[in-house]
């Protein structure tokens, strides 16, 4: 993610932030692909039409279960244990997912607030290494940009893995980098603008020595 003030201007470029990991033991990779066990980053939903990784559930009937981040749209899937799909707004039709945190926001269903330091959030930000690449299961012809799950977690520590980067995470890192940038960008209009009034006192006091 790249962050840069330039004339007074804020400019964010904010990438979308997921990244797919398996909470139990992946089922053997269809042919050609590597049946979402590899998922390294993501742009915050599983790309749409992408066959969701499968697991055992462990209840011995052979039975298979969605692992997180993969697609439960299809009718009849079921997430692992501990996840659940993730459907409705924000998500859209098509692109239900299995997660341990689906992108809910309701201030009834949270505890344990605490306040952000946004220009921490905002320099940590800058700092993530963000790349081009291809899950190994969509083949080399298309490509995503987003960082490392991995990378996402180290710099900020939260989430509960560090193979999967949450939606509200990513939304919270994005908002908290934008507030960050707003409050330096009106410090440095309010300084442009005593400058000015600087500068016409001058000007002014010229034009008064020189009558």
């Amino acid at each position: 993610m790249r962050i840069a003030i330039r004339n007074g201007v804020g400019l964010v470029v904010v990438v979308g932030l997921a990244v797919a990991s398996a909470a139990c033991v992946m089922a053997p990779p269809s042919e050609g692909g590597s049946g979402g066990e590899e998922h390294g980053g993501g742009l915050g939903l599983p790309p749409e039409g992408r066959e969701g990784g499968e697991c055992d559930d462990g209840d011995g009937d052979d039975g298979m279960c969605v692992a997180q981040g993969d697609s439960c749209a299809e009718a009849g899937s079921e997430c692992c244990p501990g996840l659940h799909c993730c459907a409705g707004v924000p998500v859209p039709p098509g692109q239900e997912f299995c997660s341990d945190t689906c992108p809910i926001s309701d201030e009834n269903l949270k505890e344990s607030f605490s306040s952000v330091e946004q220009d921490d959030v905002l320099e940590r930000a800058a700092g993530l290494p963000v790349s081009i690449w291809s899950y190994r299961s969509d083949g080399d012809f298309v490509t995503h940009m987003g960082p490392m799950a991995q990378d996402f977690h180290a710099a900020f520590g939260i989430g509960s893995t560090d193979r999967y980067i949450s939606p509200v995470d990513s939304f919270g890192v994005t908002l908290a980098s934008i507030q960050a940038l707003h409050r330096q960008v009106r410090a440095l209009e309010a300084d442009r603008d005593a400058l000015r009034m600087q500068i016409q006192d001058l000007q002014r006091g010229r034009r008064s020595r020189s009558r």
